[in-house]
């Protein structure tokens, strides 16, 4: 009998059955626009509102030159691309720490995390938030025992550096020998489109620049902590937030080194899968890169589950990246329970 390896990959529908307050896609363009309303290049550019999944062309359009616009529009599309990666990061960054400090039962979250620990599973993440990461070092604070893997050096507790595998490496620590600290077998979290966490100095085709953060605060008791701006800045001198644009493809968010690497990975998870969990994404028709990973690098005979509030629309869209029906073996839909029922099945 072979390995079970168990592939899942997250949307923004992932992050709002957590909390439902967590924005997704148009409803994240139209809080950019509450936040931006000093901003001159955002009354001058940006849309009044955001509709069917526009947010995300959007804001691919204005990451990157654009053949029928002048200089000058371009040079103004960089600088208010900018302005937008702090609202979201500022915006995602609040909903997050507004989710952890709720009184709500989250528990179906923990037990998926513990689940994943246990199965070993890669999980693809297109969101920004951390929520997966908090989870797993907020066990202890919310009244149950810390994950552990086996390490070199014995038995040790899971944190979130593990997930990553380094990827990036944090800034303002030094690189030399970074890489031997102890590691542990866990799962794996391959984000896909940046994370708060992580900054870079736009532009950086070679991504030396990209590093991290360390991750302060969590659910539970942890949630009142937040890193020091000061350190932040010192960690991270004059770095912008890596917030990479949803439907971007050949740009200098995918072609630097790290994100090469994450996208390798992905795929070869993909590839290896004998069960794929999709949770929360829509695989929208504009998110090529994505769409054309799965279709490409998906073994024909994974069966799938989906968790989503749109199973038609899912549906008929994974029918165009090859997924048929019959491969699609369960299917959670439910608003309120949905969640729980299918980490229960899980």
């Amino acid at each position: 009998m072979s390995e079970r390896r168990d592939v899942v990959i997250l949307g923004a529908g992932f992050s709002k059955a957590i909390y439902d307050s967590m924005p997704l896609i148009d409803e994240l363009g139209n809080d950019c626009r509450m936040e931006l309303t000093d901003s001159v290049l955002a009354q001058k550019h940006m849309p009044g509102i955001f509709r069917n999944g526009y947010f995300e062309i959007w804001l691919s359009r204005i990451a990157e030159d654009q053949p029928d616009y002048s200089d000058i529009r371009n040079a103004e599309n960089h600088a208010l691309f900018l302005e937008v990666s702090w609202a979201i990061r500022k915006i995602v960054d609040q909903r997050q720490r507004v989710a952890m400090a709720a009184e709500t039962d989250q528990g179906w979250l923990f037990d998926f995390v513990e689940k994943l620990h246990n199965r070993r599973a890669t999980v693809i993440t297109l969101n920004y938030d951390n929520l997966i990461e908090f989870a797993v070092q907020s066990f202890e604070a919310v009244g149950r025992p810390a994950l552990e893997g086996e390490s070199p050096s014995g038995t040790t507790k899971i944190t979130a550096e593990m997930l990553i595998d380094h990827l990036p490496l944090l800034g303002g620590a030094p690189t030399y020998g970074s890489l031997e600290h102890a590691m542990a077998d866990t799962f794996s979290l391959h984000k896909l489109h940046g994370s708060l966490d992580w900054w870079w100095t736009p532009g950086d085709v070679s991504g030396a620049t990209i590093s991290r953060s360390p991750l302060v605060g969590g659910f539970g008791s942890l949630s009142d902590e937040r890193e020091d701006e000061e350190d932040r800045k010192h960690r991270q001198p004059g770095r912008s937030p890596y917030i990479v644009p949803p439907t971007a493809s050949k740009s200098s968010y995918f072609l630097n080194p790290q994100a090469r690497e994450l996208w390798a990975r992905s795929a070869k998870a993909l590839s290896e899968a004998t069960a794929l969990t999709i949770f929360g994404y829509s695989a929208p028709v504009t998110d090529v890169v994505m769409a054309e990973m799965i279709r490409e690098s998906t073994n024909p005979d994974c069966p799938v589950t989906v968790v989503t509030l749109d199973e038609d629309g899912v549906r008929t869209r994974l029918r165009g990246l090859g997924i048929s029906d019959e491969r699609v073996a369960n299917v959670f839909a439910d608003a309120a329970d949905g969640p729980a029922e299918f980490v229960n099945d899980f």
